[in-house]
């Protein structure tokens, strides 16, 4: 099976956690005021529909907490995406594990024009 980190999306992320997550994947230090404003991000992006899975580094093809980016979820894709074959899916790195390369993401549908479908839903698009 090809690994997710293989369908990236040109697609950019235009939902509307999108500014902040510019700002945390900016490779710099994570101060106190940072790192409280990224879990405010998360509990939002909870709100929001995102769903939680862990899988590693090279699997998914981010590394950094607040790294983002959208893919086309290959079909016959196994495990917490499976349900979004073949639909474009945006992912968040959150955290790490308790291993070298493990690390937690967040992931929700977004549409081909890389808005969440649920804010394009309630909009009536």
């Amino acid at each position: 099976m090809a690994k997710i980190a293989e369908s990236k999306s040109e697609i950019a992320y235009t939902g509307p956690f999108a500014e902040d997550l510019k700002s945390f994947s900016a490779p710099r230090s994570w101060t106190k005021e940072k790192s409280d404003a990224f879990s405010t991000l998360m509990e939002d992006l909870n709100a929001a529909g995102y769903r939680n899975f862990s899988s590693s580094v090279n699997t998914i093809g981010l590394q950094r907490k607040g790294q983002s980016a959208i893919y086309l979820v290959p079909t016959g894709q196994r495990g917490a995406l499976a349900a979004c074959s073949g639909k474009h899916v945006h992912i968040v790195c959150v955290d790490r594990t308790d291993n070298y390369s493990g690390r937690i993401f967040a992931f929700a549908e977004v549409s081909d024009v890389g808005r969440l479908i649920l804010d394009e839903y309630k909009e009536g698009k």
